[in-house]
């Protein structure tokens, strides 16, 4: 799995962890966490096709989730709606 998201780096991503998502741009992957820069907690996404997430916050950073929480990584076309430090 490492592999697969370390693909991804430097874009913007979604990740569910532990029944949680989060977008931001991912900055970092190491052999025990991914970090999200500018992330927001996206509360209900809505359809993978929206333009932006129904309901998301702000966390005003980054956020570095546990690879071990990861239930997946994902780019779906609401994922590129601006961020809000961006």
């Amino acid at each position: 799995m490492r592999n697969a998201i370390e693909a991804l780096q430097g874009q913007q991503v979604a990740v569910l962890a532990a029944r949680y998502q989060y977008r931001g741009v991912l900055s970092e992957v190491t052999s025990d966490r991914i970090t999200l820069a500018n992330a927001c907690a996206v509360e209900t996404s809505g359809p993978s096709s929206g333009d932006v997430p129904n309901t998301e916050d702000p966390i005003g950073g980054s956020v570095h989730i546990s690879m071990n929480a990861i239930e997946i990584v994902y780019q779906p076309n609401w994922v590129h709606a601006p961020l809000p430090s961006a």
